[in-house]
């Protein structure tokens, strides 16, 4: 097999500010029935057969006493949501000013690349499903968690991908609650980006904690994509193992460089370095046994190196105190990592 060259360069964590709005519903009664059964949404009839999703009813009859009962939604059709998705069950509803859509998507369907048809409130209500941004960025979200999407009028990257991709996660359907609005909220930026210019309170970024910021970016995407794989196909336990610890440490730092940079003012989101990720993933994507793990160590080795010098450019050159303690606190298990990924070359040699 040929050698492939490889160029694992300084990334580190993602920016991602989540808000969470939920827009009020009315729902019509379709077959109901009087139960004391659990309000936990239920699904039957999955597969090929139409599914039928449990839910509570609380009405007011011609005397004004207010009654719940024990419903069921089973006008379901299997259609795409938007162009490019993969059928999913969809019960539509429809009141003046608001739709509101219940998707059924079994399990293993994924929604390849297309955007949310319009902007939307996405509430999960039992199963755990993932959306995957083009900026490389996968989040998975489970029961009560809200998602928005907003990426309608999007262009075609050199993949030729546009919006977003999704799909469940586990071994159960996800049942998703949908709010469509004709206007976004948010008017194409992200949430809590409308008043950047006039909040005076938001801290603008010098060169140098802006460069740490946009290349630490594309850390969590890359180390999660690249260590999912190497959970699933390292030929030893220590590269699974350490492949699952590149996954879980990367969302722990994303997490709290989140908790910072949402009170600094916006930054340009990162380009240098999303070509060169893609395709040493794709390069992964294709390997397989030994091969795979000497490229997927050898990889880590540089990448973990470069992480860290990036890390001690910020200490030593940045002027945010926020991110000047986040990188002194972060630089210690970036070198544990290295050092880990150091020995498993040695082992591999």
């Amino acid at each position: 097999m040929q050698r492939r060259p490889h160029r694992l360069v300084m990334a580190g964590a993602a920016l991602t500010v989540v808000a969470a709005v939920i827009a009020g519903a009315v729902y019509s009664p379709r077959s109901c029935a009087e139960t004391p059964e659990a309000s936990m949404p239920t699904v039957a009839g999955m597969g090929k057969d139409k599914p039928t999703v449990a839910y509570w009813h609380v009405w007011t009859d011609e005397k004004g006493v207010s009654h719940q009962n024990r419903c069921e939604m089973s006008a379901f059709k299997l259609q795409s949501i938007s162009e490019g998705a993969a059928p999913s069950w969809i019960d539509k509803q429809s009141t003046p000013g608001t739709t509101v859509l219940v998707v059924v998507q079994p399990v293993g369907w994924v929604g390849e690349w297309h955007e949310n048809p319009k902007p939307q409130w996405i509430i999960p209500l039992s199963g755990r499903w993932f959306v995957e941004t083009m900026d490389g960025k996968r989040v998975e979200m489970g029961p009560g968690e809200v998602s928005f999407g907003g990426d309608q009028n999007t262009k075609p990257d050199a993949q030729g991908r546009k919006g977003h991709r999704s799909g469940t996660v586990g071994n159960q359907p996800s049942v998703n609650l949908i709010v469509q609005l004709e206007k976004d909220p948010f008017a194409g930026q992200p949430c809590g980006a409308q008043d950047s210019t006039t909040n005076t309170t938001k801290t603008q970024l010098g060169s140098v904690d802006t460069y740490f910021v946009t290349q630490t970016s594309l850390g969590t995407p890359f180390q999660t994509d690249s260590g999912r794989i190497a959970q699933k196909r390292g030929g030893t336990q220590a590269i699974r193992s350490y492949a699952e610890l590149m996954v879980s440490s990367h969302i722990e730092v994303n997490d709290a460089l989140e908790g910072i940079t949402k009170r600094k003012a916006p930054v340009p989101p990162p380009t240098l370095l999303k070509a060169a990720y893609r395709t040493i993933i794709s390069i992964l994507e294709a390997e397989k046994g030994p091969r795979f793990d000497v490229e997927y160590v050898r990889g880590q080795v540089a990448y973990q190196k470069a992480n860290a010098a990036l890390y001690q450019y910020e200490i030593d050159n940045g002027t945010d105190p926020d991110l000047k303690a986040f990188a002194q606190q972060t630089l210690p298990k970036i070198q544990d990592h290295l050092e880990r990924a150091l020995k498993l070359e040695r082992e591999l040699k």
